[in-house]
């Protein structure tokens, strides 16, 4: 079992927080996207200038190329999800009222709960890549580390003249533990965009 620092096991209770109070849209395998078309939309989201205060549910969908039904009942706390290969779904979470204030997260989930997927599949944007993509927009890269020195999670900073305070925490894990170099890989697991002082 690996080892879990302090931020990665808040980060998780968050993140199940947020989903049992969402409202879902499943999507049916057939209408499928990819991990690097996803993460380039996510990009894009970035460019905009969006805080999680004043985006919609209906606007992130759009953004990553999907097609929801305008929201209902409590608009706090929501997603919708995907399929995205036989192991590995993604889901989108927009939380207005959380604890550390409005959030808006990306994250992808192994279908099994609990196991410990490789992540070939879903690292066609591998965790450099993403980096140096938020970093050309603009954004300020650092990173954290937690007990005996093991990653924690990168934070990016939108530091643009029109920033509107967004930063983007990433977590990431190793893309599979079948060797060192693999293990070493890191993939994006999850990345939540949250506003600077909320």
């Amino acid at each position: 079992m690996r080892n879990q620092n302090i931020a990665d096991r808040l980060m998780l209770a968050l993140f199940l927080t947020l989903l049992s109070s969402c409202k879902t849209v499943e999507y049916a395998p057939e209408s499928r996207t990819n991990q690097s078309k996803i993460l380039t939309a996510f990009l894009a989201l970035a460019e905009t200038n969006f805080t999680p205060a004043g985006i919609t549910l209906e606007e992130a969908a759009s953004a990553l190329g999907k097609t929801i039904e305008p929201s209902m009942g409590d608009s706090t706390g929501y997603g919708f999800g995907g399929e995205l290969t036989k192991d590995w779904n993604y889901g989108v979470g927009l939380e207005k009222d959380s604890i550390i204030g409005p959030r808006f997260e990306l994250s992808f989930t192994a279908k099994t709960p609990g196991a410990y997927m490789p992540m070939s599949d879903i690292c066609q944007m591998d965790f450099d890549d993403f980096a140096s993509k938020l970093e050309g927009i603009g954004f300020q890269h650092s990173r954290h580390y937690g007990q005996h020195g093991a990653l924690g999670w990168d934070s990016f900073t939108d530091t643009r003249p029109q920033s509107r305070g967004l930063i983007i925490d990433v977590y990431t894990r190793g893309e599979t533990e079948e060797s060192p170099d693999k293990a070493g890989h890191l993939c994006v697991q999850s990345a939540v965009a949250i506003e600077e002082g909320k």
